[in-house]
């Protein structure tokens, strides 16, 4: 029984809980994934009973599922990929001095300037 709700929540990219994380509401979890296409975090939504009608439950799907994604993909994953990707570094300043993190003036990492 355990593993075919496993299987289950697999294959729809999502869990639902109806009043077994907090008495009186719902709750909706999916994972994020690293470049591995391991699950290195949980994404949720916790909603109040009163609320939690047809039409805001599949809102509330739709938004976790894209929130999911979109976390996943900045964690460098890709679905069906033959290769995982390497983690992208998000976006922001240079850092002082122009140059690349962790590299020095002759490009290399971790040498001395000569």
């Amino acid at each position: 029984m355990l593993r075919r709700e496993i299987q289950a929540i697999r294959k729809r990219g999502y869990a639902e809980s109806k009043g077994g994380i907090f008495t009186g509401g719902g709750a909706l979890t999916a994972p994020l994934k690293d470049f591995s296409g391991k699950t290195v975090a949980v994404m949720d939504i916790l909603t109040p009973e009163h609320r939690y009608t047809p039409q805001h439950r599949e809102r509330c799907i739709a938004l976790l599922l894209d929130g999911a994604r979109r976390g996943s993909d900045r964690l460098g994953f890709r679905p069906g990929a033959g290769r995982p990707a390497p983690p992208r570094r998000p976006a922001g300043p240079e850092p002082a001095g122009g140059r690349p993190r962790g590299r020095s003036p002759a490009g290399r990492t971790g040498a001395s300037p000569r």
